[in-house]
């Protein structure tokens, strides 16, 4: 009786663990909760070396066909800031290659002749400028349709002209600007040193006084009107005056050196 009574706990025991194993064989863990709640398939559907290089080609396609957007955008950027760095010489090609690559835009060419002017080479931004005004028409219109006004480049030109010392296409230029934009302080202060040159002081000032109170012509002004003070008293010393002793006509400047 002992020994039937001391083997009954023994296998019951026994038959616990077995039925422990049989359960824990029956129905092991989940390894991902989402898909056994999902009843997913415990294995990738497609293999991760797969998945990472379906990743790597479309990302090498994504670069290939943005770089030339990309490589556009950048020389953009370097010219725009040699220009605000004064290398207006290193700007040039950057420019260059932005205008044979748009060769319709007339605004690379419009700074490309800026930059020659900046750099002393007025025959070189004369011929960039003729190119930008010949194509001052192709400009797309705006989403809604409509078609801007050109831009006008008149005045870049007769600075060009002017820069050369070809006076006549420069006041013809400048002209041409101030029909476009009155005010231009650009051309009217141009205008006012063409004159100046030419010695019709007169006409000058009528131009000077335009842009005399704006902030970037006004100390250029000011030094033109001292200038202008000293042509006038200069005039004024070669006059013939008549001498009061001796009723000779003298010049003021004989007169006052011969003053005792």
């Amino acid at each position: 009786m002992a020994k039937e009574s001391d083997g009954r706990p023994q296998a019951r025991r026994g038959d616990q663990g077995l039925q422990r194993s049989a359960v824990a064989a029956a129905s092991p863990p989940p390894l991902d909760p989402l898909r056994a709640a999902a009843g997913v398939r415990t294995h990738d559907i497609i293999p991760i070396p797969v998945l990472l290089g379906i990743f790597a080609v479309v990302w090498i396609l994504v670069v290939w066909l943005m770089w030339p957007a990309f490589q556009r955008d950048f020389t953009r950027y370097r010219s725009l800031k040699k220009q605000r760095e004064g290398d207006y010489a290193g700007a040039i090609p950057l420019l260059k290659s932005l205008a044979a690559e748009n060769a319709e835009n007339p605004f690379y060419r419009l700074e490309i002749g800026r930059a020659y002017l900046k750099i002393g080479d007025p025959e070189s931004a004369v011929k960039w400028f003729t190119e930008a005004q010949e194509k001052r028409n192709n400009i797309p219109a705006s989403e809604d349709g409509k078609k801007p006004p050109p831009p006008d480049f008149n005045t870049d030109l007769g600075l060009a002209y002017f820069a050369k010392g070809d006076l006549v296409n420069a006041e013809k230029h400048l002209k041409l600007g101030m029909e476009h934009d009155r005010l231009d302080p650009r051309a009217r202060f141009a205008l006012g040193e063409l004159e100046f040159k030419r010695g019709a002081y007169r006409k000058a000032v009528e131009h000077f006084k335009v842009v005399a109170n704006n902030p970037e012509y006004r100390a250029k002004v000011l030094d033109y009107y001292t200038r202008l003070e000293t042509e006038m008293f200069k005039d004024l010393a070669e006059l013939p005056a008549t001498s009061p002793e001796t009723g000779a006509n003298t010049t003021a400047t004989e007169a006052t050196t011969s003053a005792p």
